[in-house]
């Protein structure tokens, strides 16, 4: 099988990939290389290449005017395996020919590219074809599943993936590519997978197999959205939300924390203030100040540390000064939102870097905040053991309502490797006594439920309840600051012929 070589004519695209691979050679000094003796060069713009990709190929040191051959070979055996070529061109007043070829599939993997002309001939330049993986998505939540795919692997051949704080959902960590060398494969992220960043690499098995290029895939964190609370105003300061994860894969560890204020409102000049609660007893104990100024927002720079009396889960009481701290951030515009992102190391805030990690209670502006202050959380989390598929299942409150009005929840599990799981964290709620409803489905058995901190929400019934039921957790406790955790496990009742 074999691939055109095509010209690309213009000084300017010459320049461009010359400069690329820092081979800008002048004329005169062209010529007097040739006239010297001195070999001609091939290059290559890259090592590697996915297939259809473009070969950028650059020839160099012959005599102006000179007609150069260029020919691409597989490396074995490459007197008799001519892949591409031969093309000949006039070499430009430079003595410089430059051409294109795209990698094909089922040509070979590593490649030698050669160029002679009267004037002499180029040593060669080799390069490969690599396999390419990417992800349906740039981040995921832990739990989550996600799609793998490639391509340029061995036709019909064995992929091994390795997928670091998660795995693919059969569990093999072996996909098969088709005829055409690609693969796709859902996977899994571990529930409690340490890392925010999770590598997967991809190598083929068997003779002439392709490592495909690692790629990553980011943790998205937690969100906690606007609870559209009483001191939300309209067309002031709007904050809209902020997303908090804590990467234990670096040290020392860092908060990592992205905000996100209403790009219809802004006017280049705010505050924003992160409150935390590092002894996890509810109260705001350290807050970080950063101005935010510009439209779009500039990159926060400086911010400045206080310490707080921890006494209240509204505001820093009290503060005192601890440090400015400084770094690297980035901001953009997304979907009607000014995004900043803030990394912040545990011993910026003058907190052990092997100690617990602070709870976010708030972010706030001048006159917003996304949490209407004073606010618990509320977690609901459903778990579905391994074998049991997954369904839907709905949660809600006998009375009252979060901040934002809801009552009734529901989510659907993702599946994973080792059953189903899935969440709805951080529920902005107002601080009270609850009684919350589970609504067992026909067909599921509820075998746990609880909420926590200290045993709150204790079951009304005695489990396991099989559906259509509603089972009742009394005494689900919602404290200013504090995150409850209801969780629920189930499963399809036993002997059950009926599985969803």
């Amino acid at each position: 099988m074999r691939g055109p070589l095509s010209l690309i004519p213009g000084a300017v695209q010459w320049c461009a990939v010359m400069a690329c691979v820092g081979l800008v050679v002048g004329g005169a000094t062209s010529a007097r290389l040739s006239a010297q003796g001195i070999r001609p060069t091939v290059v290559t713009d890259a090592p590697e290449y996915a297939v259809s990709a473009t070969v950028h190929v650059a020839a160099m040191g012959f005599a102006p005017g000179d007609p150069v051959t260029i020919s691409i070979h597989g490396a074995t055996f490459p007197d008799f395996n001519v892949v591409a070529g031969p093309t000949t061109v006039a070499a430009d007043d430079a003595g410089r020919v430059l051409v294109d070829w795209t990698m094909p599939e089922g040509v070979g993997v590593n490649f030698i590219v050669r160029a002679t002309a009267a004037s002499g001939t180029a040593i060669p330049a080799e390069f490969n074809r690599a396999a390419a993986i990417t992800t349906d998505h740039r981040a995921r939540n832990p739990g989550d599943i996600g799609l793998l795919t490639g391509q340029g692997f061995t036709p019909g051949g064995n992929v091994m993936v390795v997928i670091e704080g998660g795995g693919l959902l059969d569990g093999s960590g072996i996909v098969a590519a088709d005829d055409l060398g690609r693969i796709s494969a859902p996977f899994a992220l571990d529930i409690d997978a340490p890392s925010s960043t999770h590598r997967i690499a991809a190598l083929g098995l068997g003779p002439g197999a392709l490592v495909g290029p690692m790629t990553e895939l980011e943790a998205a964190g937690t969100l906690v959205t606007d609870d559209g609370g009483l001191d939300d105003v309209p067309g002031d300061s709007d904050l809209l939300y902020y997303r908090f994860q804590f990467r234990r894969d670096l040290s020392p560890r860092v908060l990592d924390l992205t905000i996100g204020w209403d790009s219809t409102w802004f006017e280049g000049n705010d505050r924003a203030a992160i409150l935390l609660d590092a002894n996890r007893n509810g109260m705001i104990d350290r807050a970080v100040y950063a101005e935010v100024q510009g439209e779009p927002i500039e990159p926060f720079k400086i911010a400045s540390v206080f310490a707080c009396d921890d006494t209240s889960a509204v505001t820093c009481n009290a503060r005192t000064y601890v440090r400015d701290i400084s770094w690297q951030a980035w901001q953009t515009v997304r979907a009607g939102a000014l995004v900043q992102n803030l990394p912040v190391s545990l011993a910026s805030l003058d907190l052990p870097p092997d100690g617990e990690e602070p709870i976010v209670i708030n972010v706030c502006s001048v006159f917003d905040c996304v949490v209407t202050p004073g606010s618990g959380f509320l977690s609901l989390e459903h778990t579905v053991p391994a074998g049991n598929g997954t369904g839907t299942f709905t949660v809600n409150l006998a009375s009252g309502a979060a901040r934002d009005g809801r009552s009734e929840w529901s989510l659907t599990p993702h599946l994973t490797r080792d059953g189903a799981w899935g969440s709805l964290p951080f529920i902005s709620m107002p601080p009270g006594t609850y009684l919350l409803n589970d609504l067992v489905p026909e067909g599921w058995q509820l075998v746990t439920a609880e909420c926590r901190p200290a045993g709150y929400g204790v079951p009304t019934t005695t489990l396991p309840v099989t559906g259509p039921a509603v089972v009742t957790l009394q005494n689900v406790v919602i404290t200013p600051g504090v995150l409850t955790r209801c969780k629920f496990t189930t499963r399809v009742p036993p002997g059950s012929t009926n599985a969803p």
